[in-house]
């Protein structure tokens, strides 16, 4: 833990926690009495009914974009510590931030796009507002997390690829790196993105936060071969060590 903290307090850590925050910050302001303006709150008035409409109008779709950057920018920041830190560390001091910048903005692109198809789904689990769909939410995303297939989303996640030092061969590695990263960012935490949804509006700004503490929690989990085993938060908790179903610990 003391690690962990000492970790967070170091560059680019505290920027990007303050990204977090912002993200956090702008979705808490937005008037919730416009429809569609933000994701969190905002869609309180929006039925089933109202989908087809909402969905098939430019304007709407629009703010609803912003919304999910916000929404991105407020979960997805920390995820990206190490790779971030790498690529800074892999230039010349003149360009570090560019660097950063540059990783980062592919790691967003990834998520804007991943957004075509999340959005409309969070919209049907909020239209929806239904208390039955929670638990079920959440058993996908566990699930998911305790999966082979999230476990490899997951490795992925761990992954640190070359950036040159300068030049423009350094920005293209950069910005891959974000394309990369993010791809298997989304596929590790999609259904953690969906599932404040599945929640009453009032609820929806805490349990993103709760869903963003425990994807940056679980992504300090090492890699692991891919087996059916709890996610490692739950791992953490019960205070066990990391194995899968087969009682065997391997580093991936």
């Amino acid at each position: 833990m003391d690690a962990l903290l000492r970790d967070l307090r170091t560059a680019p850590a505290p920027a990007l926690m303050a990204v977090s925050g912002a993200g956090f910050i702008s979705l808490a302001a937005s008037p919730p009495a416009t429809p569609g303006l933000s994701l969190c709150g905002s869609l309180s008035s929006v039925t089933l009914a109202d989908l087809s409409p909402l969905v098939m109008d430019g304007r709407t779709l629009g703010i609803l974009a912003v919304a999910w950057l916000a929404m991105v920018l407020a979960m997805m920041p920390l995820l990206a510590l190490q790779q971030v830190r790498h690529a800074m560390r892999s230039s010349v001091a003149r360009r570090r931030r560019l660097a950063a910048l540059l990783l980062l903005t592919g790691y967003a692109l990834v998520w804007m796009v991943v957004g075509l198809a999340m959005v409309p789904l969070a919209a049907f689990l909020h239209a929806a507002a239904h208390p039955a769909l929670i638990l079920p939410c959440i058993a996908v995303a566990l699930l998911w997390s305790s999966s082979p297939a999230g476990g490899r989303a997951h490795n992925a996640c761990h992954r640190l690829y070359p950036v040159a030092a300068s030049g423009p061969t350094a920005n293209r590695d950069s910005l891959v790196h974000g394309l990369r990263t993010g791809t298997a960012c989304a596929a590790a935490c999609w259904p953690w993105m969906l599932a404040p949804f599945a929640f009453p509006a009032a609820w929806h700004l805490p349990v993103m936060a709760a869903a963003a503490l425990l994807l940056f929690v679980e992504r300090t989990g090492p890699p692991l071969r891919p087996a059916w085993r709890p996610p490692y938060v739950l791992r953490r908790l019960l205070h066990r060590k990391p194995r899968n179903l087969l009682g065997h610990e391997r580093r991936y």
